[in-house]
């Protein structure tokens, strides 16, 4: 007679079957999240790639900068450098006669994060730009754009390579984020305890192979959850008497007086929420202090209306898709009649 087995060995049967079970609906999940990525949940993973390959550290006054001549192959777009380390491609030096040089400055707005090269909303202006040109005229619109550049970034960037480059205008592309000050959040980030080689183990381990449950944890606990929206109004907060603003609106001058210095013109493109009478200005100290100095601003937000429709990624990604970044042409257009250049 077959004897039954014993209460602790149905037991263990049944945890290895729960957790066998577990382990097969892990993978299935994974494979789902990562496959249909519905929510976008790969920004998360391609942001940490971009952080970890693309950027490194250089002296003030630039934090980082892209590596040169290299390439970053996301889930659903590439980014490469040029010599210069900027997204496009290689740029002449000096440039050659007849050549219009525009060189945008900005954070991932400019950069162009998550959409291909040719879509930019910069890249559309180029072909636009020659379109129209005179004959014997060539134009070239120069990606300055870096993601987590705030204004003393770009300031520094400016400062590095506007000579090199030989711009007929200078065009910033102002951000919210331009107020949240970059060198900050690096020196918290210096602050926080290294982990130990065991948690860097154990990390690797469920994050490798698990990045897309991963992502979708980010999603929920930072964008789902509205925590990323409260995070980011502390850090603008008081724009007026943060240290971020105190920086920005200090090399907003500067950039002013390094362009009139060389006869270059310099305008703003303010991507800034504007606010509607009920909700204020994101920025309310920044067109005050652009009239004061007589800097030429033009609007370059979204509406409330047009952030409505289908212009950005995902829902964990809020970066302007390839529709977005043709209403951004749009908006462009007016600046870039004022500064002479025939448009459509």
């Amino acid at each position: 007679m077959t004897q039954k087995p014993s209460r602790a060995a149905r037991w263990a049967r049944r945890c290895v079957a729960t957790l066998l079970g577990l382990a097969i609906a892990l993978v299935f999940g994974e494979a789902a999240i990562r496959g249909f990525d519905l929510l976008g949940v790969s920004h998360y993973r391609d942001m940490l790639r971009y952080n970890n390959e693309l950027f490194e550290l250089c002296g003030p006054p630039r934090l980082f900068r892209h590596r040169a001549n290299a390439v970053l192959q996301c889930r659903d777009f590439t980014i490469r450098t040029n010599d210069l380390g900027l997204r496009g491609p290689s740029i002449e030096v000096p440039k050659k006669t007849g050549e219009r040089r525009l060189l945008f400055l900005g954070d991932s707005v400019t950069l162009g994060w998550g959409a291909e090269e040719q879509d930019l909303f910069l890249t559309l202006a180029e072909k636009e730009l020659q379109q129209y040109a005179e004959p014997g005229s060539t134009f070239r619109c120069v990606n300055a754009g870096h993601n987590l550049h705030d204004t003393a970034q770009e300031l520094g960037v400016l400062q590095e390579l506007g000579d090199k480059i030989q711009p007929d205008a200078v065009l910033l592309t102002y951000a919210v984020n331009d107020v949240v000050s970059t060198l900050a959040l690096y020196e918290e980030a210096m602050k926080a305890p290294v982990q130990s080689p065991l948690m860097q183990w154990i990390g690797w381990v469920l994050l490798v192979p698990f990045r897309g449950w991963g992502g979708l944890y980010n999603y929920f606990q930072q964008v789902h959850s509205g925590a990323e929206e409260v995070t980011f109004k502390e850090a603008v907060g008081a724009a007026l008497n943060s240290r971020g603003w105190v920086e920005s609106r200090e090399s907003l001058v500067a950039m002013h007086a390094w362009c009139r210095q060389r006869g270059i013109p310099f305008l703003v493109l303010d991507h800034t929420p504007q606010g509607d009478g009920i909700v204020p200005a994101a920025i309310p100290g920044l067109r005050p202090l652009l009239q004061e100095h007589g800097i030429p601003h033009f609007p370059f937000h979204f509406t409330p209306e047009e952030n409505r429709a289908p212009i950005r990624h995902s829902a964990a990604d809020p970066h302007a898709n390839a529709a977005g970044h043709r209403l951004l042409l749009v908006k462009l257009r007016p600046a870039l009649r004022s500064l002479g250049f025939r448009t459509r």
